[in-house]
């Protein structure tokens, strides 16, 4: 039997007393990190447990526990306050218990209990429960430094933790006149945890506001997700994982859809958006509440589909607006990931592409519907005029060798710059020039754009350490030649470099 449970216990002791049965109590121990759960015969094998500070004074733990006896009674006896959270595969309890008077009181659904609980969980969050909730009204529950920003737990909250694909909220705590920006909420495991950059005080009262803006596009875009994927689980195309972007969003599919399976798809979506389908939130009666997810929540899109999700959803398909699918590109192996964008995005993204439209029209000087005979024909001609630039290059990199090879001795020194050409250019020169006597140092670039460096010959090691003294924003090495990269020339070091080897 599986039997999880909550409990407020002091710092002092992190100890309560379990029932199990009619005669046999068993004790809960702190020890090297696990619960061991002891009473004479029955054992208790701890799953899993959470310690979470309350205030300077207490702390809330929540056990999972794997009891080899069977369901234990409804009388408790613990060493600590309340509430208490009791939980088996048989029946599910949720209550409180009382040291005062001995007694648990039972509530017949986890909502009632959870109105009656001090902090609320994943999956039971406020935004979660209602997710056109804009604001909130809440209690600050522990605040931790973080580097230079401070980690808030709230009692409740209005701002959806990242998870399940989909982005954390943002917004504003006010407290009184002081307004804080909630920069992101993160989980920590089945606590949310606002990210701000001010320290808040425990027990402080604070009003959340949430960013309404990004949720509802957010909720577009998740909500668009889940009926796209709808739309490919019926043709054997299961989502293998989503992501969200700040534009473009994706799903990662088993392979790549055909050209005529796209204008299926994308028919069939938004047939189903113009239905507005309904979409409702269930939670099981039997609700589990697993420790990493919290409680568990079935998305329904009308009788299309049904998934467990975490992440805040619109109250019909019609919001959605409208689904655009994009373009297909490799994922992990031989998976397709497939770009869309839903909601009020299309617009922007209309907009946007729109302005590009017209900015390429403006510059070729042809209507939108030329533009990719256009582009096309400019590329092909790029092309050429780049291949027959690099022959011209290295020809005039061949004869400028030819003509410096004139003026190299033994024991000499020649310097060779030109600002308007680059590695490739001095590389042909360095084939030219390699078995030839005496040192050479090419180089390239000029000002704040820096260059490129080529040293080699009898004496490489000592003029290019001398180079480096002259040019401080060289970088490089080698053995036999030295290449390296100008970051950028200092005012006058090319003519020092042009004096040190006349």
């Amino acid at each position: 039997m599986v039997l999880t449970f909550g409990v407020y216990v002091g710092t002092s002791t992190v100890t309560g007393l379990l029932e199990a049965g009619l005669s046999t109590v068993v004790e809960l121990k702190k020890l090297d990190s696990e619960f061991l759960v002891a009473g004479e015969d029955r054992i208790c094998e701890s799953i899993s447990w959470e310690l979470r500070n309350v205030s300077s004074c207490d702390w809330f733990c929540w056990w999972t526990l794997l009891i080899s006896d069977k369901t234990p009674s409804t009388s408790m006896s613990l060493n600590g306050s309340s509430p208490l959270l009791l939980k088996n595969s048989d029946s599910v309890l949720f209550g409180f218990a009382s040291l005062s008077t001995d007694k648990f009181e039972t509530f017949e659904t986890f909502d009632t209990f959870e109105k009656s609980a001090a902090m609320s969980i994943i999956g039971a969050l406020a935004c979660q429960k209602d997710s056109y909730l804009r604001s909130l009204a809440t209690k600050v529950v522990s605040c931790n430094q973080q580097g230079n920003r401070y980690q808030v737990e709230l009692e409740d909250t209005v701002l959806f933790p990242e998870g399940g694909g989909q982005p954390s909220d943002t917004g504003r705590i006010l407290v009184g006149e002081q307004s804080l920006d909630v920069e992101s909420v993160i989980r920590s495991g089945l606590k949310a945890l606002h990210i701000v950059d001010k320290p808040l005080e425990l027990g402080t009262t604070v009003n959340l506001n949430v960013n309404w803006e990004k949720r509802f596009d957010h909720m577009q875009q998740h909500t668009g997700q889940h009926l796209l994927s709808a739309i490919l689980d019926k043709r054997d195309l299961p989502t293998l994982g989503w992501n969200m972007g700040e534009m473009i969003n994706y799903v990662e599919l088993p392979r790549k859809l055909t050209d005529s399976e796209k204008v299926e798809v994308a028919n069939e979506v938004n047939s189903k958006i113009t239905a507005n389908l309904p979409i409702t939130v269930e939670v099981p009666p039997d609700r589990e509440v697993d420790s990493v997810k919290g409680v568990m929540r079935i998305i329904h899109i009308g009788d299309l589909d049904a998934n467990a999700c975490c992440g805040t959803h619109l109250k019909s398909a019609g919001q959605i607006k409208g689904i655009v699918l994009l373009n297909q590109v490799s994922g992990k192996g031989s998976n397709s990931r497939l770009n869309f964008i839903a909601g009020d995005r299309i617009f922007r993204y209309t907009e946007s592409s729109h302005e590009i439209l017209r900015s390429l029209s403006s510059s070729t000087s042809v209507q939108a519907e030329q533009l990719v005979d256009k582009v096309n024909a400019l590329v092909v001609s790029s092309k050429k005029l780049q291949s027959r630039e690099s022959a011209l290059l290295k020809e005039l990199a061949t004869r400028t060798a030819e003509e410096l090879k004139q003026t190299l001795s033994e024991g000499k020194t020649v310097v060779f710059h030109r600002p308007d050409v680059g590695l490739d250019f001095l590389n042909q020169m360095f084939k030219e020039l390699k078995d030839s006597p005496g040192t050479v140092v090419l180089l390239s670039g000029e000002g704040k754009d820096g260059g490129a460096a080529i040293v080699f010959g009898e004496n490489t090691t000592e003029v290019s350490a001398k180079l480096k003294e002259l040019l401080t924003g060289l970088k490089g090495g080698g053995k036999g030649k030295f290449q390296g990269k100008v970051a950028s020339y200092g005012k006058g070091e090319l003519e020092k470099v042009k004096q040190q080897w006349t």
